[in-house]
């Protein structure tokens, strides 16, 4: 029980950081800004904070794991452009819509 209530909670946290996260990105982009430099800053900043965050466990690999690496680097990529479009998106309607 005490796992589903953890889960639960951070799914909760997830829910409502993405959420500010629109909105932030939308003030940001209010001036016409390119969405892109917006996506590139955010995305930058993201990597920075993981590496900080899980920097140890990818230095430590197995072999099954590194098979692994190509599709998270295509998920990666598929992630940069969902986040490139969304940002265009939120240049040109309100956070709410999108």
């Amino acid at each position: 029980m005490r796992s589903v209530l953890q889960g639960s909670l951070l799914a909760l946290m997830a829910s409502v950081s993405y959420g500010a996260g629109l909105v932030i990105v939308r003030l940001a982009l209010r001036d016409g800004r390119d969405p892109v430099v917006g996506s590139a800053i955010s995305m930058l900043t993201a990597a920075i904070l993981l590496t900080l965050v899980v920097r140890r466990q990818v230095f430590a690999l197995n072999g099954q794991e590194k098979r692994a690496l190509p599709y998270l680097a295509a998920s990666g990529v598929c992630s940069a452009l969902a986040v490139i479009f969304m940002y265009a998106a939120l240049r040109l309607i309100p956070a709410v819509v999108v």
